[in-house]
């Protein structure tokens, strides 16, 4: 028995290496899989043909599994993911597929928005933007996942009102309505029978894209005090789409504020750490020191 466990592990493994080569994605989708991360959202009864449907109307399924288990089982999961976490089933039944966009909230309420060279509730940090349109993110029930919250200060919105797709970075809130395009991006996004009405109905969905042209998390204090050792207001921006809902530093949790930044009231020096967790799982620290200051705020129209 000693002699054989080795030699059955290693046939199991290079198995399963052949069958990742094996499995290739079609339209994103694949049979007889399975994926090696196991980070559930939900879990449903339902036919193959509608599973990728529930992951893609599904906010923060990322991808997805269905089996023939008790007449159709589809499974939900959360994350990031690639096809290097995709492997072979022994079920080859199994119907798996990776969801690349977010969920679309469809026929919302736009409107013009009349202040120019605005900084907006969020506050964003000066930087070189990708993105440069702006809109004012409302909160209606209607917008479903993307009412406006400061978690999603600094996020992409992908538009579509008519006249093309369009991304806009939030900036701004505008409690009881829906959308509000700024100047620039209203004369881009919206057809020209609309602009007489003073009103469009868009689709929108939160892209998973970053505002900044760098690459990487950008980690910014959200004031020009960078070095007082009792108070800290710190925000993580270009994060391609993920959420950050919470922030840890010195073991105590920040407090969120409208603007997109988490403030601490306890000490602390440029040497410690913190950590910004994600709306569907896993988490990135970095050194305060490494957390520039911001002597001015981004400013729109």
């Amino acid at each position: 028995m000693l002699d054989i466990q080795p030699l059955l592990f290693l046939q199991i493994l290079v198995l399963s290496k052949a069958s990742r080569q094996e499995l290739k994605l079609t339209d994103n989708v694949v049979y007889g899989c399975n994926f090696t991360t196991n980070q559930n959202l939900k879990t449903i009864r339902t036919d193959k043909i509608f599973c990728q449907k529930a992951c893609i109307s599904t906010y923060g399924c990322s991808h997805f599994v269905w089996s023939n288990h008790q007449n159709g089982t589809c499974v939900l999961k959360k994350n990031f993911v690639s096809t290097t976490n995709l492997i072979a089933s022994n079920d080859q039944s199994s119907f798996c597929g990776i969801v690349e966009e977010n969920p679309w909230i469809t026929d919302v309420q736009s409107l013009k928005h009349t202040y120019i060279n605005d900084e907006g509730t969020c506050l964003l940090p000066p930087e070189d933007y990708a993105v440069t349109y702006p809109i004012a993110l409302g909160n209606r029930e209607t917008l479903g996942y993307i009412k406006f919250r400061p978690q999603l200060c600094g996020h992409v919105l992908e538009i579509d009102c008519g006249n093309g797709k369009f991304d806009a970075v939030v900036m701004n809130s505008n409690f009881g309505g829906g959308l509000d395009l700024y100047d620039s991006l209203w004369e881009a996004a919206i057809p020209k029978r609309n602009k007489k009405m003073g009103e469009a109905r868009c689709n929108v969905t939160l892209a998973k894209k970053n505002p900044f042209k760098t690459e990487g998390y950008r980690c910014y204090h959200g004031t020009d005090q960078t070095d007082n050792v009792y108070f800290r207001s710190v925000g993580l921006f270009n994060t391609s789409g993920k959420v950050v809902i919470g922030a840890q530093f010195n073991g105590r949790n920040g407090t969120l504020a409208e603007n997109g930044y988490f403030t601490f009231y306890n000490f602390g020096t440029d040497e410690d750490l913190v950590t910004f967790y994600f709306e569907f799982g896993g988490s990135f620290s970095i050194y305060l020191k490494e957390c520039p200051g911001k002597l001015n705020n981004q400013k729109w129209s």
